[in-house]
């Protein structure tokens, strides 16, 4: 099993960066996956992505 790069960095007491995708778009979804963030987390609860936006940007 692979390391888990989140729980790593955690585990040493660092912080994680985060960036949050309000925009229903997969070019989007890519762009930012591209810049170097610890992790991507979608954002449903607004309204504004419904999950037939999310598939395509996972």
């Amino acid at each position: 099993m692979r390391a888990n790069p989140l729980r790593t960095l955690w585990s040493q007491d660092k912080a994680v960066v985060i960036g949050w995708l309000t925009i229903g778009d997969s070019f989007a979804a890519e762009t930012m996956a591209q810049q170097g963030w610890d992790a991507l987390t979608i954002g449903l609860q607004r309204g504004v992505i419904d999950y037939a936006a999310m598939v395509p940007m996972l």
